[in-house]
């Protein structure tokens, strides 16, 4: 007889189950299922429970939901919204606020900064239909002035003798930080007083008496 190639036996692949162990952590080999829910010295809950069970322990109170902690749970999606591709930037920051600020005049005017109860920032418009130093616009701004008791300088006068003269001078607008230093400058040039008003008088209104400006610049730049 010719030799036969004998047949190739077929083995059956054994795969062996194994159950997590909790030897590390409580010093026995017991299966997952047998994992306690407290600890038999202290009688709390176990914090190991959830980790090796995949399963909240029912002992322990839930955790609170959070964005942030959704958020570290989850890297990729916030509750269905996509993850933004732009860093964020979480460190401190200060900003502008609407009264740190000081308007100066010309030191020969003798108005001082303290005299100014607010401002209204002027606005710049561009136009293109026109060329050179015209195409570019910019709106008058109304200041306040506190009108304070002073013998020796009375601002409504100095006002009203700036506004017959039609006297051209320049205002600087500070903006300043919290520590008062000056971190923005708005210089407005050749400026002249084109309206000038009063607050009403009235007995029964104990208010600040002030004194409104409308002042109209031919330049502006921040620096």
């Amino acid at each position: 007889m010719e030799n036969q190639e004998k047949p190739k036996r077929k083995y059956k692949k054994r795969t062996r189950k194994t159950t997590p162990k909790v030897g590390v952590l409580s010093g026995t080999s017991e299966e997952v299922k047998n994992i306690p829910l407290y600890d038999p010295y202290t009688g709390e809950p176990n914090p190991y429970y959830e980790e090796l069970t995949g399963k909240p322990n029912p002992l322990m109170q839930p955790k609170p939901f959070t964005i942030d902690g959704v958020a570290e749970k989850s890297r990729k999606e916030l509750l269905g919204l996509p993850k933004t591709k732009y860093e964020i930037d979480t460190e401190p920051s200060d900003v502008k606020t609407n009264n740190r600020f000081l308007v100066i005049f010309p030191e020969e005017l003798g108005i001082k900064p303290k005299l100014v109860k607010n401002v209204t920032r002027p606005t710049v418009r561009y136009n293109k239909y026109t060329f050179g130093r015209d195409n570019v616009t910019v709106s008058s701004l109304r200041i306040d002035f506190i009108d304070f008791i002073d013998e020796n300088f009375k601002i409504n006068v100095k006002l009203n003798d700036l506004l017959k003269d039609n006297k051209k001078f320049d205002v600087r607008i500070e903006t300043l930080n919290p520590k008062n230093l000056v971190i923005e400058e708005m210089i407005l040039t050749d400026c002249y007083i084109s309206e000038l008003s009063f607050s009403g008088l009235s007995y029964s209104d104990d208010n600040l008496s002030t004194t409104t400006i409308e002042l109209q610049p031919r330049e502006f730049s921040i620096v």
